[in-house]
């Protein structure tokens, strides 16, 4: 999508770096913004950056079910985006075995499976409508193991083969992954 002027997007880890830098680009292209973090702390800096362009935010945990049908609810009364980014992520590093089970649990909670969650939920009115696109960021690690990262590489790559088969399923959409 080139034309980004009146299009809706939903960028998920809003407030972190990369999330905070798509924010300001999408709104200088003239997009209409939906956005969301784990707290309204996270979020705050972002909603500056929105500007009146801000149609939505909420801050929740989208490592967990309860989180995505919280962006979904915001999102009730616009339709599903025209543009979703899933953005938000995190890394966990040491050795495998060194890592505790819960915070790579939760990693992939949030790097791989909240991504597929919102999917489900935007897809099915993105194919009715005959448009959209979802952009879902990896990294190298999506590409390349690389030591103590185990886990967050499996997320990585989880997303990455996620995105292309998707890509490979849909007509009309776009799916991108970077």
């Amino acid at each position: 999508m080139t034309d980004l002027h009146d299009k809706t997007v939903l960028v998920t880890g809003a407030g972190g770096g990369f999330g905070r830098h798509m924010v300001q680009q999408f709104r200088a292209a003239g997009a209409i913004l939906l956005l969301t973090d784990i707290s309204d702390g996270a979020l705050a800096h972002a909603i500056d950056d929105a500007g009146s362009d801000l149609v939505g935010c909420v801050a929740t945990d989208l490592a967990t079910e309860v989180g995505s049908r919280a962006v979904a609810e915001m999102c009730a009364s616009l339709g599903a985006p025209d543009v979703l980014v899933n953005n938000a992520g995190i890394a966990v590093a040491g050795r495998s075995d060194c890592v505790p089970q819960e915070r790579w649990e939760t990693l992939m909670q949030l790097n791989l499976l909240a991504p597929m969650r919102l999917c489900n939920l935007f897809l099915p009115q993105m194919v009715e409508r005959g448009s959209g696109h979802i952009v879902n960021i990896s990294s190298i690690a999506g590409w390349l193991g690389s030591q103590g990262l185990s886990a967050y590489c499996a997320s990585k790559y989880g997303l990455r083969g996620f995105g292309e088969s998707l890509a490979r399923d849909l007509h009309g959409i776009d799916v991108h992954v970077t």
